[in-house]
């Protein structure tokens, strides 16, 4: 069985003030997608800024326990771009993973995150989006 040739991942904006989170990501993806640029900006931040001055081909949010104002930078993503978003929070609750989802994110994971586990699923959300994901002028 041949496996399928994988896009490439140029930038990842990961939003996030979880060191350990953030040291995590970065093994993750210097061990299987190595490369790649991982860019991390504080969730507190203006998102508009960093999605049109990095473009990045991937999003992940850090919900850090449900706050409602992840949720809000959630849905200004989703309302400036088609870019993809993983969104992670510790809380294992059905509401969190339903309100992401219905939010716009395109994966949720729970913390901590399993290697192997956070890239497979990094890897689907861009093949589903590889041909759909485009940057609007914001």
């Amino acid at each position: 069985m041949q496996v399928p040739q994988q896009p490439f991942i140029e930038t990842v904006l990961v939003a996030s003030e979880d060191e350990d989170l953030v040291d995590d990501i970065r093994q993750s993806f210097g061990i299987c997608m190595a490369g790649t640029a991982v860019k991390v900006i504080n969730p507190g931040k203006n998102i508009s800024q960093w999605l049109h001055s990095l473009k990045p081909q991937l999003v992940i949010l850090d919900l850090n326990g449900g706050n409602d104002e992840r949720f809000d930078m959630l849905k200004q993503i989703k309302t400036l771009s088609d870019i993809p978003v993983l969104t992670m929070s510790y809380l294992r609750d059905e509401t969190t993973l339903v309100r992401s989802l219905e939010y716009g994110s395109d994966g949720h994971i729970t913390k901590p995150i399993r290697q192997l586990e956070f890239i497979a699923h990094v890897r689907a959300v861009i093949r589903r989006n590889s041909q759909a994901y485009s940057h609007r002028d914001y």
